[in-house]
């Protein structure tokens, strides 16, 4: 179950461009997983440079040209960040896939759905 709120945190972040797992909400979830975002993280990324007096000025006005690009930090990156939603998918079928092996899940039914959504 913590995979699957997992995937919905991952997702949330990755549409408001925010390439890293350290985020509180996240970080307890999936600190054990071993994925490729998680050997990406850089703490970093979370503190970016500060903004000088105008920029400040600028986005508290709300001028749309001061506003920062949230893709900024993924353009930026020096290493692949990986792609975590796509990674706990991938967890979360090989559970599946071994539940239907080792014969934890055993209704004909819900075996052809689960391979179905695992192919």
């Amino acid at each position: 179950m913590n995979l699957i709120l997992a995937f919905a945190v991952a997702l949330k972040h990755k549409l408001r461009f925010e390439p890293d797992v350290a985020y509180e909400d996240l970080a307890g979830l999936i600190g054990h997983l071993d994925t490729f975002a998680l050997d990406a993280h850089d703490r970093n990324t979370l503190n970016p440079q500060s903004k000088s007096a105008w920029k400040s000025m600028g986005e508290y006005l709300s001028l749309s040209f001061a506003k920062s690009n949230p893709r900024k930090l993924i353009k930026r990156s020096k290493k692949p960040l990986g792609h975590l939603p796509i990674e706990i998918l991938l967890h979360l079928s090989a559970y599946v896939d071994s539940c239907v092996k080792n014969g934890t899940l055993t209704l004909p039914q819900l075996q052809g759905q689960a391979c179905m959504s695992v192919d």
